[in-house]
């Protein structure tokens, strides 16, 4: 079994990386086993296009700051990430590995409808764009079909995950948390209009 882990960058990042780093820890002095042992545990950390200040730090190999924040995303809007963050990307403490990767504001906005339509769950961009890395480049025939009827499918769609072409390793037997913790910068309206500007191809550069 091989765990990983899905997550908005920053602060929420380096706990889950101190808490899997505590863990590993207390089980080695305990004499516990560990079903990981021998292999890494994967984290993927996310941003968004126009706040990807930890994309830019680890291209450059150091801190950078961004000049302004474009993204939507707002609870992802650090201009700057701190050196601690920045640290655990390029020298992670053992037995963790850090990917980072970027997606757009309306591939974040998928991952807040896919919450919405399948499991009646409202979160914010920062939390949809873990989401929509997970299934991204799965069927998205539920999705048009809610987009256009407004009304959920009788049968679980099954998406086909990207994580194996981000990730070595990844497998039927990998184990995946994905962290959806945010639901304070978002409102039924806002969703509605989320899915009014998927309708008229948002992200695709015909909008």
């Amino acid at each position: 079994m091989r765990l990983f882990a899905v997550s908005a960058v920053a602060g929420l990042m380096n706990g889950i990386i101190q808490g899997i780093e505590r863990q590993l820890r207390m089980a080695e002095d305990s004499g516990v086993i560990n079903p990981n042992q021998g292999k890494d545990v994967q984290i993927l950390a996310l941003e968004t296009k126009g706040a990807e200040s930890l994309a830019k730090a680890v291209e450059r190999g150091e801190l950078v700051s961004l000049k302004g924040v474009s993204s939507m995303a707002t609870s992802l809007a650090a201009l700057r990430v701190a050196e601690r963050t920045l640290q655990n990307v390029l020298n992670p403490p053992a037995g963790v590995k850090v990917h980072n990767r970027v997606m757009d504001d309306a591939e974040a906005a998928k991952g807040v409808l896919r919450l919405v339509d399948e499991h009646r769950l409202l979160v914010e961009l920062a939390c949809g764009v873990c989401v929509e890395a997970v299934v991204a480049g799965g069927q998205t025939q539920g999705l048009t079909a809610h987009a256009n009827t407004g009304q959920v499918a009788d049968e679980p769609v099954e998406w086909s995950s990207k994580l194996a072409q981000i990730i070595p390793g990844f497998g039927p037997q990998s184990r995946v948390v994905v962290i959806v913790c945010g639901g304070s910068n978002i409102s039924l309206e806002t969703a509605v209009e989320y899915r009014e500007r998927l309708n008229n191809e948002w992200g695709t550069g015909n909008e």
